[in-house]
């Protein structure tokens, strides 16, 4: 969210994010499917539902959905 943040403040035209779905089949804004997240754990978002990767951190942030 924060490089989509910093892109608005840009005034840029476009800005592009990938998706993966988790194991519930929710849109989570992600450019990889298996990731590494603050605690140093590796997570495959496929393999999990969105509220445990709700307690998971990347760069101090939470992953986001599309929704969000």
């Amino acid at each position: 969210m924060r490089a989509l943040d910093e892109a608005i403040s840009f005034k840029a035209d476009i800005a592009e994010f990938d998706i993966q779905l988790t194991a519930d089949n929710i849109p989570v804004a992600s450019h990889d499917s298996i990731i590494r997240v603050d605690s140093g754990e590796q997570v495959d978002i496929r393999e999990y539902a969105i509220s445990k990767l709700r307690g998971l951190t990347m760069g101090g942030e939470p992953i986001p959905t599309l929704e969000e």
